[in-house]
């Protein structure tokens, strides 16, 4: 987790501890930008009121991740990815 404790303990008090280990594992705060690892993470984080109110109080940006489709290190915008599976 590249994150500040404090940030951690905030969502810790927010939310929950489960909730912060599960989805801010992996997660990047570059700035004011929170980049979760995972789209679930993201999509999760974005579902919690309580998590975006946190996020409102402090000026933190919620950043959708691009997803890794394969291992080779390229990322892929979205329609690369639907066109590469359907």
């Amino acid at each position: 987790m590249t994150l500040e404790i404090a940030f951690y303990n905030a969502v810790c008090d927010c939310v929950n501890q489960d909730f912060a280990d599960s989805y801010l594992t992996g997660a990047e705060l570059n700035g004011r930008r929170l980049t979760p690892r995972t789209l679930t993470a993201y999509h999760k984080m974005r579902d919690v009121k309580a998590f975006r109110d946190l996020l409102a109080k402090t000026g933190i940006e919620l950043v959708e991740p691009t997803p890794w489709p394969g291992l080779d290190g390229n990322r892929l915008s979205h329609r690369q990815i639907s066109e590469a599976y359907h």
